[in-house]
């Protein structure tokens, strides 16, 4: 069933300016109108309005996008050409989510660093077990158990005083085993945030 700019607007929860900004950039390049002159929107235009969303809420460029919906002359140069522009915006998405991921990492380490110093002042938590249990889901499978014991054995000797914080610096040995080629620089980008801990 079509719908109209207000249906789509309310199911969406883009704006009916924004949608129309789309449509006249040419993102929307299918999109019909009815006798009276109104938009209409297809399923398929629904689908191309989730899918500029997506891409403009991790700010891939309008440009990009508009290449990447054009309808007129597809050919092998043009679908190689949309092919490598994807290829490219994954690649991004994914150092987006890794920098999203230590973020959150990052604010999970001083939500429980400041709830334990509410408890006790002298308190030196700074959420391990979760921080441990974090790093080992981005390991090989079958070496879990073994990071699990690595990570936290390393927290144990910081918590000791035994050791500086950037011994987390110096484990490429460790990295290039436990843990998987794809997340490796999320887990350097952590050990490196780890480091800066004051313990």
């Amino acid at each position: 069933m079509k719908k109209t700019i207000l249906q789509v607007s309310q199911i969406t929860g883009l704006s009916i300016a924004t949608i129309r900004y789309y449509d006249h950039l040419g993102l929307l390049p299918d999109l019909k109108r009815n006798a009276s002159g109104y938009r209409i929107f297809t399923q398929e235009d629904m689908s191309n309005l989730e899918l500029i969303r997506c891409f403009r809420a991790v700010k891939i460029p309008i440009k990009q996008i508009k290449s990447m919906v054009e309808t007129e002359q597809l050919t092998g140069k043009v679908f190689e050409k949309r092919l490598q522009t994807l290829s490219q915006q994954e690649q991004k998405l994914r150092e987006y989510r890794d920098d999203i991921e230590v973020a959150l990492l990052a604010i999970k380490i001083k939500i429980a660093r400041y709830s334990a110093l509410t408890k006790d002042t002298n308190s030196y938590d700074h959420g391990e077990e979760h921080i441990v249990n974090y790093l080992v889901e981005l390991t090989k499978k079958n070496y879990q158990s073994e990071a699990h014991k690595w990570l936290s054995g390393l927290f144990s000797d910081l918590m000791n005083k035994n050791v500086k914080p950037n011994i987390f610096l110096k484990k490429d040995k460790y990295i290039n085993l436990y843990f998987k080629k794809e997340n490796t620089n999320t887990v350097l980008a952590c050990f490196k945030l780890l480091s800066n801990l004051k313990y």
